[in-house]
């Protein structure tokens, strides 16, 4: 995985191997009330929409809108680095 710091959003390219070609790109929305990640293939095509749902002190909520697939719900513990994903 690689990343390029841009102004208002950070890039994540996620590769087949450390120089191998892009899998998937994983765009951080900055400068918004809510945390949102936008998952794109690498033809452009968005596949998955990541957005913070509940701001907590210890825990974080997530829900992820994936393409042609029921919505998952993400929430765990910042600090343990521990998290749950249902769909």
């Amino acid at each position: 995985m690689d990343n390029k710091v841009l102004r208002l959003r950070e890039t994540f390219n996620i590769r087949k191997s450390k120089h191998g070609e892009v899998l998937y790109q994983v765009q951080e929305r900055k400068m918004r009330v809510r945390d949102t990640m936008k998952v794109e293939d690498r033809s452009g095509k968005e596949i998955a929409n990541i957005k913070k749902r509940m701001v907590g002190v210890v825990r974080d909520n997530y829900v992820i809108k994936v393409r042609g697939d029921r919505d998952w719900q993400v929430y765990g513990s910042i600090l343990d680095h521990n998290y749950t994903v249902k769909e």
